[in-house]
């Protein structure tokens, strides 16, 4: 009898072991699965079986560039960089990897070559964007097709309007070229989109004033951030003087939230407070505070 207590015992306290790593393992990754990366994590797992293509880099990697999936970085041993360049893959299944940081995560992607019929593993991550906060997921050497495809057919011969200032750089070596300082809401249109490099995944050409360049975005969403497609004046009919405002990023007391979005873009945050008669917003800007009442700027604070 005391022997199977003692047993009892034995066998109950390695099922608590067992618990706690498990615990322990859930609580490094409990950070990731309370932020909001997951949602843009789902949708780079729903490209699965969608065509992409590897991009060139204008940096210099290591001759074999796998690091983040290196459960399977023997199987890319006969694939350099270089000679995947260009190449039309099909992603064919996605996973964590334990390589993730606070404030990161990195994924293994694993993509089909057609022309070859070999399999390789190329890396990508989740991170919070510098420009709006907002957690994005991507591969960070390649690019879905689609979303070439998708601006060319919607946007071809059309004239956009730009949603921010912008720099339209005269030829595609851009560290090198003279640029055109383009305001916002400046109409351009949209000549062509074709495949950049691993920085600036797609290039669109547009035509600005009889001028002829180019503008760099990562992806579709990245372009719908760049560019309205109707013009927000005539969509706006405010007065020339609240416009000039507007392009010079001015605030003003009483302006609207339409106006403050777009003199000023989007706020990273919102913080929003109920009273008796009024609905109180405060916008965050970086270290800047926007304070309206119902639809009204009543404050700033910088």
């Amino acid at each position: 009898m005391s022997r199977l207590f003692v047993l009892f015992l034995f066998i109950m306290t390695l099922f608590i072991n067992c618990v706690n790593a498990k615990q322990d393992i859930s609580a490094q990754y409990a950070y990731f699965f309370d932020k909001p990366f997951l949602k843009p994590f789902e949708q780079y797992k729903s490209q699965i079986n969608e065509n992409f293509i590897i991009l060139p880099s204008i940096s210099s990697y290591k001759k074999y560039s796998y690091e983040s999936c290196a459960k399977n970085k023997a199987r890319n041993k006969y694939y350099s960089y270089k000679k995947l360049v260009g190449e039309p893959v099909i992603l064919k299944q996605v996973k964590l990897t334990n390589n993730s940081i606070l404030g990161d995560i990195d994924f293994c992607s694993e993509f089909y070559l057609p022309k070859s019929r070999k399999t390789v593993y190329l890396p990508g991550a989740c991170s919070r964007n510098t420009s709006n906060e907002a957690w994005e997921c991507a591969g960070s050497k390649v690019l879905n097709t689609k979303n070439i495809d998708n601006i060319k057919d919607k946007y071809t011969n059309k004239t956009l309007f730009l949603r921010n200032k912008a720099d339209l750089y005269m030829d595609l070596n851009k560290r090198l070229s003279n640029t055109i300082k383009l305001k916002k809401y400046t109409p351009v249109k949209l000549v062509n989109a074709f495949v950049g490099n691993d920085t600036d995944p797609i290039v669109i050409q547009v035509i600005s004033n009889e001028s002829v360049g180019f503008l760099f975005v990562r992806d579709e969403i990245a372009f719908d951030r760049l560019f309205y497609s109707k013009n927000p004046k005539e969509l706006n009919k405010w007065s020339d003087l609240t416009w000039k405002k507007i392009n010079e990023e001015k605030l003003w007391l009483g302006m609207t939230k339409k106006q403050a979005v777009m003199s000023w873009g989007k706020p990273d945050d919102i913080n929003k407070y109920s009273g008796s008669f009024e609905n109180h917003e405060q916008w965050m800007y970086g270290n800047s505070y926007l304070y309206f009442e119902q639809d009204k700027l009543t404050s700033w604070q910088d």
